[in-house]
């Protein structure tokens, strides 16, 4: 069994009603639209607890429940029940509506999850929590101790179903704890470049699904005294250009510009960066600085067990497993999200200096770009 936020958004609402409303519709009808290109739909499963959130400008959790499956078109009988315009999604084996909301500003401090994601920003439709989160939250809403109707871990048969995501989530996991290990010794030998790749880089990217001859490359020429260490090909392209350092390599700025010079020169988009431990992906966007272009920075051994690894680090991870590439939308749209919360929360950029002045024009507003940044990362 996992555990859910479902973020109910604009984006998906319609028109002129609270989203409150419009959530609780949906856990009334049974049924939660999720999109086909959504991150972390293919994890959902029979069994799995959600609590339902709705995003600015409400910002609440308004119910709760259980998955009766995993994400799938809707059937004629459900597309016509659907309130709203999605065609697919799950469909809830028990929903509730909680008698009031309760404000994430309330119990977020209270949930474990805000340790590592303290100002409670979910970039997609879902987000995996932990069980305390969850339970946190219910049992504020409930005034009591959670429920004991929370589904199984398994399917009707009794055997765990195994999506390609939770299998290279398995394959991740077993390189962290090895790393953590290593890590944990009281005296851990001092590594060459070659043998943290042999330990932890090639292991770290056989998990990640790139296991057949073609799919990488080693040591190519990028230049006459350039050599990139590796390139992913996906679909039959190059798709990451990887840069590896020693394990203990304080990764800085003259490395990601190095990675970065690597993906320019051979015309890809994605560079990562990584000493084994610590993994860092960046963008080959023109006329940025090294450290603008960085899209996430996970740290392996930063986890204590299993479910903090699949709630704070696989959600990146799974973005550069190979059948995540092929599509490459969920790396798009993680690149996207954190451009556009830069751009707009940034004071002195050109849009945040653009939207004051179409405030201060329309007569809704006279703002600093201070204080305008600070507005848009409340709502964000």
């Amino acid at each position: 069994m996992a555990y859910y936020l479902f973020n109910f958004t604009k984006k998906a609402a319609l028109a002129g009603k609270p989203l409150k409303e419009q959530a609780a519709e949906l856990l009334d009808a049974g049924l939660w639209g999720i999109g086909a290109k959504t991150p972390n739909k293919d994890r959902l499963s029979e069994g799995d607890c959600f609590l339902a959130y709705v995003g600015a400008p409400e910002k609440c959790f308004v119910g709760h429940g259980v998955l009766a499956g995993g994400v799938h078109p809707w059937s004629s009988e459900e597309g016509s029940a659907y309130p709203g315009d999605w065609s697919t999604g799950v469909t809830l084996d028990s929903a509730s509506v909680w008698d009031e909301p309760v404000a994430i500003s309330t119990v977020w401090p209270s949930m474990p999850s805000s340790a590592s994601n303290p100002d409670a920003r979910f970039f997609s439709g879902v987000a995996q929590i932990k069980k305390k989160d969850f339970e946190v939250a219910l049992a504020t809403a409930l005034g009591e101790s959670p429920p004991p109707f929370l589904g199984s871990d398994s399917d009707g048969d009794g055997m765990v179903v195994a999506t390609p995501s939770s299998k290279a989530l398995d394959r991740l996991y077993g390189t962290v704890e090895k790393l953590r290990q290593f890590m944990a010794t009281d005296s851990p030998k001092k590594l060459t470049e070659e043998a943290t790749r042999a330990l932890f880089i090639d292991p770290t990217l056989r998990a990640l699904g790139y296991t057949e001859f073609d799919d990488i490359d080693y040591g190519v020429q990028v230049q006459s005294k350039d050599v990139a260490d590796y390139v992913l090909n996906v679909n039959g392209a190059p798709a990451v250009v990887v840069e590896a350092k020693r394990l203990d390599t304080k990764l800085g700025v003259e490395h990601a510009a190095q990675v970065i010079k690597y993906a320019s020169v051979m015309g890809v988009r994605w560079g990562l960066l990584t000493n084994g431990r610590i993994v860092q992906l960046f963008d080959r966007i023109p006329n940025l600085a090294p450290q603008d272009r960085l899209v996430f920075s996970v740290d392996l051994a930063d986890c204590t067990d299993r479910e903090e690894f699949e709630v704070r680090l696989f959600p990146d991870l799974s973005l550069l497993v190979k059948s995540a590439m092929a599509d490459g939308s969920g790396l798009d749209r993680r690149a996207a999200q954190k451009a556009t919360h830069d751009l707009l929360t940034t004071p002195g950029t050109a849009t945040v200096k653009t939207l004051r002045e179409e405030l201060a024009k329309a007569q809704l507003a006279h703002l600093t770009d201070e204080e305008l940044t600070e507005l848009l990362q409340e709502l964000l």
